[in-house]
């Protein structure tokens, strides 16, 4: 099997940080330094390191009163909230975050 292509805003990682790519999960990009430090990339974004061991997330929009939050520690992608609720994870694609959080929006929703 061959090595998986990268977009343009990889290549532009790997030339500007020295980072060299290892995967692409979804929506997000994974890369190793020199040193063997993991560092993740969220689209276009600027790549940054893994929080291994760590819970901490980065909120990234609200929707239909769900929080979709992005785990930081690369492991379980996007996560919904509903307040401080968990309500789903493991969501690796920004678009499927943002679908599901709408349904659960919807069906949270008290009856008219």
């Amino acid at each position: 099997m061959g090595s998986p292509r990268m977009t343009s805003a990889q290549k532009e990682a790997e030339k500007i940080s020295g980072l060299t790519f290892i995967e692409r999960i979804g929506d997000v990009s994974f890369y190793r330094d020199a040193k063997g430090k993991q560092f993740q990339q969220l689209g276009c974004d600027e790549p940054f390191r893994v929080k291994d061991g760590k819970v901490a997330y980065k909120e990234m929009h609200k929707v239909n009163g769900v929080t979709i939050k992005y785990q930081l520690n690369g492991c379980n992608g996007f996560s919904l909230f509903k307040g401080r609720k968990l309500m789903e994870d493991n969501i690796w694609k920004f678009a499927d975050a943002t679908r599901i959080a709408s349904e659960l929006g919807w069906k949270s929703r008290p009856a008219v």
